[in-house]
């Protein structure tokens, strides 16, 4: 998920609260086990095309709050705002394009469509007599770009390691 994506989300929970009441960030934390499956197919001689997609998931969360000052006739205590954010299954689905290296290793450039399954909850507190609570949740699937490169390596038709940055 881009930045401009995970800021959309707090910008929803919150339903356009001023910046001055609203958290400024929600970074995700991988904290956990992530897992994950990738399938696709190669084709082609000296320059390699392929289309792949994979799938993961894992526990990535995180957590803001911030604490203002009193604003008269609402908050004379002073407003609280907090939010979370959970990252479920995502995935993509990819083309590439690659160029050998030797007989089993290859690098490559891949691109495509991105998804993300995103819960974010969040909870306004205005301080005071009386105190006012607002709660809310939002689920969202996500979809954007990713882009990237990679190298791999194959041991046989079937088996391969690779290691890839995707943005």
């Amino acid at each position: 998920l881009t930045t401009t994506q995970l800021a959309a989300l707090t910008y929803t929970a919150f339903r356009g609260l001023t910046p001055a009441i609203a958290p400024n960030s929600l970074n995700a934390k991988q904290d956990g086990v992530v897992y994950g499956a990738v399938a696709g197919y190669n084709f082609g001689d000296g320059v390699i095309f392929g289309v792949e997609g994979e799938l993961s998931g894992g526990e990535d969360d995180g957590a803001a709050s911030f604490s203002g000052a009193p604003i008269p006739g609402l908050a004379p205590a002073g407003i609280t705002t907090s939010a979370s954010k959970e990252l479920g299954l995502r995935g993509s689905l990819r083309g590439r394009v690659g160029v050998p290296v030797g007989e089993r290793a290859m690098v490559y450039g891949t691109g495509g469509v991105a998804f993300g399954r995103a819960t974010t909850t969040a909870s306004v507190v205005a301080n005071g007599a009386p105190t006012v609570r607002w709660d809310g949740t939002t689920e969202d699937t996500l979809t954007g770009w990713t882009i990237g490169a990679g190298a791999e390596y194959a041991f046989n038709d079937r088996v391969r390691l690779r290691g890839e940055y995707l943005y």
